[in-house]
């Protein structure tokens, strides 16, 4: 602020002489100091332009800066939004197909296992030699019986693991890509 005023002293200071000057009938020195009183006031009118002009700069700066805030809005978030609608899709169908395999192999392990032990009971009378011939046929009938069984129910299993198993591969698939996609996208806008 002294700056300022100082200028304004020296101006007002030079105004006077001016007119002093003018009234005196020295056009002479009344045009040299006229002369002087328009370059304080030249310079200041500079040092405000050259203010306005870097205010300007870094406003046009911000506005373009702005401008490629808008881009990654109307662009590249709606694509990454596309990305994470693909990823969820996968990754419920996924889940669905996992929960469908392992509803579908629940039953046949339950039913197994109230076999196996049904036998095991059998079993172990057998092993006792507390069975008579009529039991000990129905006990043979009963171990070929769950023998097929098991064998059946097995590849059940085994299928329905499987698809576990697919389903998950395709649930790490979209889920692996997911990130690098974002990185490198987020990598441009840094």
């Amino acid at each position: 602020m002294q700056p300022a005023l100082r200028i304004d002293n020296e101006a007002l200071h030079t105004a006077r002489a001016l007119v002093e000057e003018l009234e005196a009938g020295n056009s002479g020195e009344a045009g040299r100091l006229l002369g002087e009183l328009t370059r304080v006031h030249e310079s200041t009118v500079f040092q405000e332009m050259g203010r306005l002009t870097r205010q300007l700069h870094d406003a046009l700066t911000r506005l373009e800066m702005d401008g490629r805030l808008l881009d990654i809005t109307n662009q590249e978030i709606p694509e990454a939004k596309e990305r994470l609608a693909y990823v969820v899709q996968m990754t419920e169908q996924a889940a669905h197909q996992t929960l469908g395999a392992v509803e579908a192999t629940l039953p046949v392990s339950s039913s197994l296992r109230a076999q196996a032990s049904e036998l095991a009971s059998d079993w172990e009378r057998f092993t006792r030699r507390e069975l008579d011939a009529v039991q000990l046929a129905d006990l043979r009938r009963a171990v070929g019986g769950f023998l097929n069984q098991v064998a059946q129910d097995s590849a059940a299993i085994h299928a329905n693991l499987s698809e576990i198993l697919m389903a998950q591969g395709f649930h790490r698939a979209p889920r692996a890509a997911a990130p690098r996609a974002t990185t490198r996208r987020l990598g441009r806008w840094v």
